[in-house]
């Protein structure tokens, strides 16, 4: 894939997407991944 991506080791946020539209989104998934 482009730019390596598949090889990437850990969760692959793809920014614009219906679940992840804006930095907000993305903020309030790392900061409930932090918490585990």
């Amino acid at each position: 894939t482009a730019r390596g991506a598949d090889s990437f080791v850990g969760k692959h946020i793809h920014f614009g997407t219906k679940k992840f539209p804006d930095w907000p989104s993305v903020m309030k998934y790392l900061r409930s991944k932090e918490q585990l």
